[in-house]
């Protein structure tokens, strides 16, 4: 099942670049779990799947940092997957709570309003403090999420992997 659903998106061609050619990789396996939420808990990083079509995932980020020592490329690798999976996997558990409470994710804030203001006002929050105030609204769009954490990814990658800069 795993091999079938992740087949439905090959990564693309290698574009210019490893920085692309990464981006184009963890796109495709973000759309691949967008399509279906129960593949970010089947998928392994510890013991990863040999299926014919998840290796090529693998190999594209492998050519993408060629020349960076192959355990480095091996660790960004398996640190990107890793950080478009747990993002996935929120897609999952989100889907459930939504379905078990009948409530979507904005509803579910909006009657949490009046505890949090309580907990806030209780505690030695002000970092939250300082957010909540002035009626601060935050839209939790995963796809946002999901880019503005791979741009943190690959800028990390870029200072740390030394023949990247």
């Amino acid at each position: 099942m795993v091999d079938t659903a992740i087949g439905e998106f090959p990564p693309a061609a290698a574009p210019e670049g490893w920085r692309d050619g990464v981006a184009v990789v963890a796109r495709a396996q973000w759309a691949a779990y967008r399509r279906h939420f129960w593949l970010a808990s089947a998928v392994s990083l510890g013991r990863p799947q040999l299926l014919p079509n998840l290796l090529p995932h693998t190999d594209a980020v492998l050519r993408a940092l060629s020349g960076v020592g192959k355990s480095d490329a091996l660790y960004a690798g398996i640190s990107v997957s890793a950080f478009v999976r747990g993002v996935a996997l929120a897609m999952e558990t989100e889907a459930q709570a939504e379905q078990d409470t009948g409530l979507t994710a904005d509803e579910w804030v909006d009657r949490q309003g009046d505890q949090m203001a309580a907990l806030v006002a209780a505690g030695n929050l002000t970092g939250f403090r300082e957010l909540l105030a002035d009626g601060f609204d935050f839209d939790y769009d995963l796809d946002r999420l999901f880019e503005f954490g791979l741009e943190l990814v690959l800028d990390g990658l870029e200072k740390r992997l030394t023949p990247l800069r």
